[in-house]
């Protein structure tokens, strides 16, 4: 079973679309989040993106093309995410250059998301109602260790986020 030395450096996000993973030959969506689940999460009664249930925004400072918040925080667990614009990028490594598995080089365009501004705490992954806490005296802001991937995505899922995916993580790295 794989371990991640660290919770998600930039751990979970909140994504608005899924529209980009119909043009991106990259891993696909994960199953437990839909087109109508997301749309219902950020988008209010007008259609328009806003704050996703169950987060707060932090400060006053909002992206001017997208009219939201450029940080947001987690009610209830404290984790702050900041906002991607998303957009289109160039994926992988041209050829002759970079490891196998980043072939083809493509284009990939995003829909903006929130990604968490640093990795997952202690404090921020023992504040959900997780069945085991991580318990690691003085420790609590301190990134989690060793911790097995199921429990990661867990943790995203009780907090209302998900994993990043390669493309999302290159683009918000």
């Amino acid at each position: 079973m794989k371990i991640l030395k660290t919770i998600l450096p930039c751990a979970a996000l909140i994504f608005f679309s899924t529209s980009a993973y119909s043009e991106c030959p990259c891993k696909s969506a994960p199953s437990a989040i839909t087109q109508e689940s997301l749309t219902n999460e950020v988008a209010n009664t007008t259609g328009e993106f806003s704050v996703p249930f169950g987060f707060i925004a932090v400060g006053t400072e909002r992206d001017p093309k997208l009219n939201l918040p450029k940080r947001i925080k987690h009610v209830g667990t404290g984790y702050e995410l900041i906002l991607v614009s998303g957009g289109e990028y160039w994926m992988g490594s041209p050829e002759g250059m970079g490891m196998n598995d980043e072939h083809p080089q493509h284009k990939v365009r995003l829909s903006p998301f929130w990604i968490g501004k640093t990795e997952v705490t202690y404090r921020h992954f023992n504040s959900a109602p997780l069945p085991r806490q991580m318990l690691q005296r003085g420790r609590d802001d301190y990134p989690v260790t060793n911790l097995e991937w199921s429990d990661a995505d867990r943790w995203c899922k009780l907090s209302g986020m998900r994993l990043p995916t390669e493309a999302e993580w290159e683009l918000s790295s």
